[in-house]
């Protein structure tokens, strides 16, 4: 882990994890004194965001960064009740772009943009 004085690869990340700690303690400590009914968890958002980011995994390898961002977008919108099919189109054409230049071209990580023979 190493000292203050001298770092080493451990300690960054254990001091992040430290005050997460703490900072969820302060959070929950007087949340648990706190009066009134527990908050019912609403499942369609959950689910959409989890099939959303499984489908991405599945699709980048095989299929490219632009497919697998345009169904990450496409199913992330379904955790809204109604969710408007032109906003939801051009905010997956926006976030594919965007991943490309930052990603693909900005940082150079091999991850092609679209791979249509398997």
């Amino acid at each position: 882990m190493g000292t203050l004085r001298r770092m080493g690869p451990a300690y960054f990340p254990l001091s992040i994890g430290v005050l997460v700690v703490a900072f969820g303690l302060i959070i929950l400590v007087p949340a648990l004194f706190r009066a009134g009914t527990l908050p019912r968890p609403e499942w369609r958002p959950f689910l959409a965001i989890c099939i959303a980011v499984l489908g991405f995994a599945l699709l980048v390898d095989r299929f490219g960064l632009i497919p697998a961002v345009l169904l990450l977008t496409v199913l992330a919108a379904f955790a809204e009740r109604n969710p408007s099919l032109r906003l939801t189109l051009v905010l997956a054409a926006s976030l594919a772009a965007i991943a490309v230049l930052v990603f693909t071209m900005g940082l150079g990580i091999p991850i092609p943009a679209y791979r249509w023979s398997l």
